[in-house]
C-alpha cells in the first residue's frame, strides 16, 4: 500500500502503536537496567562488608569470664563501649564471629554488643542438659558481672530462642527484644512438619538415637575442617534459598561461614548437639505468656527457617511487631542489621 493510499486515522492508528511499543519497550529496559543495577549493587556491597568483617576477625580480642559453677564463658564485646547494651545471641550452630555483622550498625546506633558463645560452642565451656532456664541464669550472671542492669537482646536463627526465653523470664531486665530469622516452638505443633529437610533428618536421627544424633553433629564438625569453604557452603544448598545461595556465592562470605562453623565445633559437638535438642525440644514456656514486645524479622525467601515459623510467632505473642522482607532469606541481617536497628531504636 502506498503512502498515498493511508487516510488520516490509519496514519494516527499506526503512530500510535508504534509510540505504545517504543514506550514498553523502554520502560522494560529501565526495569532490567534497575534489578541489574540492584544486584550489582548488592553484590558490592556484601564484598565491601566481607572484606572489613574478615579484617575484623584477625584483630579481634576475645574475652572470658568465669562463672559460679568454674565454667567460663567466651564473649565478643564491640561496638560503642559507651553504648546501650545489646546482647547477641548466634545462630545453631554458630559462634560469637556472627556479631560482626551487626558492629558497624551498633556503632552507628550507639550500642555495646556483647556476644557470647553458649555453652559448649567457642571457647565456652558446655554444661551437661542444661534447659533454656539456665541458660537464662547464666547470661544474667554475664550481664551483672559486666555490671550490666539493663540491656537489649538480639538472636538471630537458633539465638532467637534465648531472646523468647529471656523476654518470658526476665522482661524486667530489658530494654527491647529482637527476633531475626528465628525459630518457632516444633514440639508438638504443626510447624514440625515444614521444617527445612536438614532440620528432619536430625529430628529423625534424635527419635531413633540420641547418641547417633550427636554422632550426626560430630560427622558435622569433622567435614567442615576437611572441607574447603565452597564445597563445605555447597553440601547445604538444600537447606537454603536462591537467595541465601547467592551470599554463599561470595568467596569471603564462603570463607566466614566456614571459620563460623569451625569455632562452633571448635570443642567437639557437645554444644551444637544439645542446642539443637532445646530447638526442638518443650521450650518449658508458652509463647502467649511472653508479655515483653517481640520486634520480628524476618525474610519471605527463606526455606531454612520458613516465613510460617515468624507468622505462628506473630500470632501467638501477646504484643509484637513483624516486619516481612522481600527478595530476602535466612541471611538477611548479613544485610538488613542496620535497617532493624534503627528501626527498633528509633
Amino acid at each position: 500500500m502506498a503512502i498515498e493510499d493511508l487516510n488520516t486515522d490509519d496514519l494516527r492508528s499506526s503512530l500510535g502503536i508504534e509510540i505504545f511499543l517504543c514506550r514498553f519497550c523502554l520502560i522494560f529496559i529501565l526495569l532490567y537496567l534497575f534489578i541489574s543495577s540492584k544486584a550489582l549493587i548488592n553484590e558490592y556491597l556484601l564484598e565491601e562488608v566481607m572484606e572489613n568483617i574478615l579484617k575484623r576477625l584477625n584483630e579481634l580480642e576475645t574475652k572470658l569470664l568465669t562463672l559460679s559453677d568454674g565454667r567460663k564463658v567466651s564473649y565478643l564485646d564491640i561496638g560503642d563501649p559507651k553504648g546501650t547494651p545489646l546482647l547477641y545471641f548466634h545462630g545453631s550452630p554458630g559462634s560469637r564471629y556472627e556479631a560482626l555483622f551487626a558492629e558497624k550498625s551498633a556503632i552507628s546506633n550507639n550500642l555495646r554488643i556483647i556476644a557470647p558463645d553458649r555453652p559448649g560452642f567457642g571457647d565456652s565451656d558446655f554444661k551437661n542438659k542444661y534447659s533454656l532456664h539456665d541458660y537464662n541464669n547464666d547470661i544474667i550472671e554475664i550481664v551483672d558481672q559486666l555490671n550490666v542492669s539493663k540491656f537489649g537482646i538480639v538472636g538471630v536463627s537458633g539465638g532467637a530462642i534465648t531472646v523468647l526465653s529471656l523476654a518470658y523470664e526476665y522482661s524486667n531486665r530489658l530494654l527491647f527484644a529482637i527476633d531475626i530469622s528465628g525459630y518457632a516452638p516444633v514440639h508438638k505443633t504443626e510447624l514440625s512438619k515444614i521444617m527445612a529437610p536438614l532440620d528432619k533428618l536430625f529430628i529423625g536421627i534424635g527419635k531413633i538415637s540420641p547418641r547417633l544424633f550427636k554422632l550426626a553433629h560430630s560427622y558435622m564438625g569433622r567435614i567442615v575442617r576437611k572441607k574447603s569453604p565452597q564445597k563445605f557452603s555447597k553440601m547445604f544448598k538444600s537447606a537454603y534459598s536462591e537467595t541465601d545461595a547467592k551470599i554463599l556465592k561470595d568467596e569471603e562470605m564462603a570463607k566466614f561461614f566456614k571459620l563460623d562453623m569451625e569455632e562452633a565445633f571448635k570443642n567437639g559437638a557437645d554444644g551444637p548437639s544439645w542446642d539443637a535438642i532445646n530447638i526442638y525440644s518443650d521450650w518449658g514456656f508458652k509463647l502467649h505468656d511472653i508479655s515483653f514486645k517481640i520486634h520480628l524479622f524476618h525474610g519471605i525467601e527463606d526455606i531454612t527457617v520458613p516465613l510460617k515459623f515468624a507468622e505462628y510467632k506473630a500470632e501467638h505473642l501477646q504484643n509484637s511487631s513483624f516486619t516481612k522482607y522481600k527478595d530476602e532469606g535466612h541471611f538477611m541481617f548479613v544485610r538488613k542489621f542496620e535497617e532493624i536497628l534503627s528501626e527498633v531504636i528509633h
